[in-house]
């Protein structure tokens, strides 16, 4: 007994491929295989160029364009251009001026994109003030002081604050968050 269905081979047509001029007996679509070279190169083209911004510190935590700084008549802050989100990172504010106790406005937009963790040296006093976070700093008058901030950012896109030291003209920081 047999199950199934029996084909018939007299009705069966073989098409064998083409036998090429360098002999190989294949079927090849040659315009496929050129978009799809062409595709690749585009590809690769695309990875190095991520690669270079990475090195170039577009990817955030160092790089030789990672770090920017925005400066007044009163100070500097030094910051990363590109940090990760809920990644802790660091402001440096340089303060300038001569006089006993200076001070540091993050302007309101500050608080909204990031958290501050720690402050060295910790400020005499803080307190919300109309623009923002004010925070005051007794250094005796030691020239050129510097006070770090731990911050982690809240949310993933483009931050735009302002710092204002010691009541000097306002300074932009602007910083990419990437998720």
């Amino acid at each position: 007994m047999q199950f199934g269905v029996v084909h018939e081979m007299a009705d069966l047509v073989i098409e064998a491929p083409r036998i090429r001029d360098d002999g190989l007996q294949l079927e090849e679509d040659r315009a496929f295989q050129e978009r799809f070279w062409r595709g690749e190169r585009i590809a690769l083209g695309v990875f190095a160029i991520i690669i270079l911004l990475a090195l170039l510190g577009f990817a955030g935590s160092g790089g030789l364009l990672g770090l920017g700084a925005v400066a007044s008549s009163a100070g500097s802050v030094e910051h990363a251009r590109v940090v990760r989100w809920q990644t802790p990172d660091r402001l440096r504010v340089v303060l300038t001026l001569d006089q006993a106790v200076h001070e540091v406005v993050l302007a309101d937009p500050f608080s909204a994109w990031f958290d501050i963790e720690t402050i060295q040296p910790e400020p005499e006093r803080s307190f919300i003030g109309p623009h923002g976070l004010v925070l005051q700093f007794n250094t005796d008058g030691v020239p050129s002081s510097a006070v770090l901030l731990s911050v982690r950012p809240d949310a993933p896109g483009l931050a735009r604050y302002r710092v204002v030291l010691d009541g000097a003209e306002p300074m932009t920081v602007t910083q990419l968050v990437l998720p």
